[in-house]
C-alpha cells in the first residue's frame, strides 16, 4: 500500500516511476537516456520529498 501511494504521488509530480518486485514493493524508475543533470536533481528531490 505505501508503494503505490508513492507511485502515485511522484507519477502526479511528473516523475515515471512503476512497481515492481515479488510483492510489488519495489519503485522502478525509469529516467530516460538523454536526462539532463538538472531534471535529474529536480527529479531525485521529488523522490525524497515524496518518501520523507
Amino acid at each position: 500500500a505505501a508503494t503505490a501511494r508513492a507511485v502515485r504521488a511522484l507519477r502526479d509530480r511528473g516523475v515515471l516511476v512503476g512497481r515492481g518486485g515479488r510483492h510489488g514493493n519495489v519503485l522502478k524508475l525509469s529516467p530516460p537516456l538523454t536526462i539532463r543533470e538538472a531534471d535529474l536533481d529536480a527529479g531525485l528531490t521529488t523522490i525524497l520529498e515524496v518518501l520523507a
